[in-house]
Parts: structure tokens; C-alpha cells; sequence
């Protein structure tokens, strides 16, 4: 039982700190909360014995076929260094070194991370598969509160949460992470001021891309259920995406809502034609009377909802860098090659497009391998029709779109949510595959909340019982 308890506890506390990248330890090393807890996960993990051939035996046929994707790119980023050694002519400073050799550990954790949740997930009831996943979608609405309350707190009484919670629960926390009173957009000399809030992820960007993440998720649960308090739910979390002010997540949802519309037409046309007729009204209503302030907040004085500030530079940049050096100039380098050239000055360490930055870093080989990845995540959770997988083919089709002007898509917490949910849903659409099997339940045996092969069971491919 203690066991068990312990490595579920260890999940939870890793997907619901995965979005707090502001919560930090330093000791010599700088590592965030989440990165402490799986480690401490994986660890008790092989302690406790559960990677075994037991395990791998109960693993879904599609899970592995994702693990061994995550395996190829890390052998793809790895080969990244044959870039990294042309673009710099074989005499490679210390600086892109270091970069190269942090990405590529990182990759290493997060490939083990995965491989153990796979087991784990395999392993455990679909009552606790369930309660894994709603973790992140948890999480992700806690932080929707915190953003309500963190915005009213610094408009109304000049008192910035971040600057108070963050340093509380870290350790030597880093000078330069931004707080909330560093994202004002509009005059502060007019009443038309505000600030982009990113929650408990503080960079409002990446707050967007979890609610891509969350918000299909939350419609889908509650189009098929018709529960309230989900529909309350999404309510909050889209208006938490508007206080983002984030252009790209706004992109990212009409996109990811429209798939979801496209695969769900049916019944929400037959259920919800009248309250649809009546947001869009209302919605349609307020962009009318709110024209001023939408232009503030979103345009930001350019006129235009997407601005292209700087990115001509970039757009130059990148294609003289993969016209030059095909096998890219290293993965996680990016970064250093931008500012090496001057161009972080003017936008920011980032290339704010995931798809350019793996084709730079990678290559067109890691690009290849990337497109080859989400045409499978895209196919394989798209064939099936149970929530998680679902909603997943809606997200990443929104996540896909807003690759194209950030790299959201790449960071760690979507990564997870992607993971989960395609384990999740994998796991579901197998349970329904082998529910008209009798005698499944006689082929195993439970320990302390897990499956394990029973000693006189005919060997067969898959598992469990819910």
C-alpha cells in the first residue's frame, strides 16, 4: 500500500508543479520543483523493483511505439552535435558546450521521466489514470484563480503575489525571474492599464499554451456530460486566457476549438445551438463596445494583431543558418548563436517559433523526425474516441499552430500534458478493446494498487483491470 501511495503522491506533486517555473531551488545548481520530484519519483521508482519484465510486459503496444519516438530524438539531438562542430569549425567555445550538453541531459530525464510514467500508468487502475490527468487539468484551473486574484491584488492595492510567494517557497531564488508588476501593457498615466498575468507559470505565454492544453478538454467533458460545474470551468479558464493578452494563445484555442467543433458538430448543434447563439452574441456585443481597450491591450499600439517586431530578423537569420548549415548548429543552442550575433538584443534569446527552431538547432533531419512525431500523436489519437484522446488531437492542433509564433510547444509542462493524456487515452481505448474478455481479470493479481502477470497466466500482450 505505502508504496503505492508514495509514487502516486510523487506524480501529482511533479504534473502540478510542471507549470511553476518560477519555484525554484539553487544550490550551486539551479533546479525547478518539478525537476526535484520526478527525480525523487524515478528514483523510488527503480528502488521499489517496478521496472521489470513484469512491467514492460503490461505496457500498451501504442505506448511503447511513443517512448521509442522520444528515444529516436534523443538520439537525433545527440547527432546535433555533428552541426554544432561545423558551424563552428571544429574549435567550439565553452559557452555553446555547456548549452548543448544541458539540453541534451535534460532531454535524457524527461525520456526517463516518461518511460517509468508509462510503466506506472500501465500499471495502476483507470480510476488512478483518471485522477493523474485531471492533476494537470487541476492545476491548471488553481492557477486561473491565482491569476484573478494575483491581477486584482497588484490593479487595486499595488501588492504583487509573485514577488511575495515565489521567494517564500524557493531556495536562492534567481534576481533576474520576473514578477507580475514586470508585465504592464497600456499607458499607466491612463486608465486604460494593465497587466499580462501568466498565473503560477508567471510568463503569460506559456499560462496560453496550458489552457490550449486544458480548455478542449474541460468543452469536450462537458459537451458529453453536461456537468455545470465543468461548464463554470471552462468559463473561467477562457477568460483566464483573455487576461493573458496572449496573441498566440488566443490562435492556439480558435484553432484547437474549431477541430473540436469539427469532430463534435453533431452534438453540439443538437445540445448547445441556443447558449452558442447567445455567447457569440454577447462575445461579439463586447468586442463592439470594448473596441478601445481590445486595441490597447492586444494591438498594443501597432494596429495590427501580430506584430513583426524583429521577426524579419529572425525569419533572415534562419534561413541563412539552415541554407549554411543543413545539419543544424546544435540542440539548445539557439540561444547562444542568436546572441553571439547580436540579434538577442533586439528579440530576445528565442526564435519564438518552434518549428524554425528545430529545423536550426536540429536540422532538416530533426525537423523531419518532429513532423514525422505529430503526424503520429495527430493519427493515433484522432483514430480513437474517448476523451483524453480526443482532446488531445484538439490541443495539439492548436499547439501546432502556436508553435508557429512561440516555442511553447517544446517546454516541459506541455510535453507532459501531451505524455499523459496519450497514455491516458491509449490505456482507455485498450480497456475497451479487451472489455468483452472474461477472463482477463484471472491473468493478474494486485499488490499494494498495482497489476502484476500472475505466475499461471497464459502470457498475453496487454493488461488490466479497472
Amino acid at each position: 500500500m505505502y508504496p503505492n501511495i508514495i509514487l502516486k503522491s510523487l506524480v501529482y506533486l511533479s504534473v502540478m508543479s510542471s507549470i511553476m517555473g518560477a519555484w525554484q531551488i539553487t544550490y550551486g545548481l539551479n533546479f525547478h520543483a518539478y525537476e526535484i520530484f520526478s527525480i525523487l519519483f524515478i528514483v523510488s521508482f527503480i528502488l521499489m523493483g517496478i521496472i521489470n519484465t513484469k512491467g514492460i510486459f503490461l505496457i500498451d503496444r501504442t505506448i511503447k511505439q511513443y517512448a521509442l519516438f522520444y528515444v529516436v530524438w534523443f538520439v537525433v539531438k545527440i547527432l546535433s552535435y555533428i552541426g554544432l562542430i561545423h558551424y563552428y569549425l571544429g574549435s567550439i567555445p565553452q559557452a555553446p558546450i555547456s548549452q548543448y550538453l544541458k539540453g541534451v541531459l535534460h532531454h535524457l530525464f524527461v525520456l526517463i521521466l516518461f518511460c517509468c510514467l508509462g510503466i506506472l500508468i500501465s500499471m495502476i487502475t483507470r480510476k488512478d489514470r483518471h485522477r493523474i490527468a485531471w492533476a494537470f487539468v487541476s492545476i491548471a484551473l488553481a492557477s486561473c484563480l491565482y491569476q484573478f486574484i494575483s491581477v486584482y491584488l497588484l490593479v487595486s492595492h499595488q501588492i504583487d503575489l509573485d514577488s511575495i510567494l515565489w521567494p517564500a517557497i524557493s531556495i536562492n531564488l534567481p534576481e533576474d525571474i520576473l514578477f507580475l508588476s514586470d508585465f504592464r501593457i497600456g499607458d499607466p498615466s491612463i486608465a486604460v492599464s494593465l497587466f499580462r498575468s501568466g498565473g503560477l507559470c508567471i510568463n503569460s505565454n506559456t499560462f496560453a499554451a496550458v489552457l490550449i492544453c486544458v480548455i478542449p478538454f474541460l468543452l469536450l467533458y462537458a459537451i458529453r456530460n453536461t456537468h455545470k460545474i465543468v461548464i463554470l470551468f471552462c468559463l473561467i479558464a477562457m477568460v483566464s486566457l483573455v487576461m493573458t493578452m496572449s496573441r498566440s494563445g488566443l490562435l492556439g484555442t480558435a484553432a484547437a476549438l474549431l477541430a473540436l467543433f469539427v469532430l463534435e458538430h453533431g452534438i453540439i448543434i443538437r445540445r448547445f445551438k441556443l447558449p452558442i447563439l447567445l455567447i457569440s452574441s454577447i462575445l461579439l456585443t463586447c468586442a463592439v463596445v470594448f473596441r478601445d481597450y481590445i486595441a490597447v491591450f492586444y494591438l498594443r499600439g501597432s494596429g495590427q494583431f501580430f506584430t513583426s517586431s524583429g521577426r524579419e530578423v529572425l525569419n533572415e537569420f534562419s534561413q541563412e543558418t539552415v541554407t549554411k548549415y543543413p545539419f543544424g548548429i546544435g540542440f539548445n543552442n539557439a540561444p547562444v548563436v542568436l546572441d553571439q550575433n547580436g540579434i538577442a538584443l533586439i528579440t530576445g534569446p528565442d526564435l519564438h517559433n518552434a518549428w524554425l527552431n528545430i529545423f536550426v538547432e536540429q536540422g532538416v533531419t530533426g525537423l523531419i523526425f518532429f513532423i514525422s512525431f505529430s503526424i503520429f500523436i495527430m493519427v493515433s489519437s484522432g483514430s480513437r474516441s474517448d476523451m483524453f484522446s480526443r482532446s488531445l488531437f484538439c490541443s495539439y492542433v492548436g499547439l501546432t499552430i502556436n508553435g508557429f509564433v512561440n516555442n511553447d510547444i517544446m517546454i516541459f509542462p506541455i510535453q507532459l500534458f501531451i505524455t499523459l493524456f496519450f497514455f491516458t487515452g491509449a490505456l482507455e481505448y485498450r480497456d475497451i478493446s479487451l472489455k468483452s474478455s472474461k477472463s482477463i481479470q484471472n491473468d493478474f493479481v494486485f499488490k499494494d494498487g498495482l497489476a502484476y502477470k500472475s505466475q499461471i497466466s497464459v502470457c498475453r500482450k496487454s493488461l488490466e483491470i479497472a
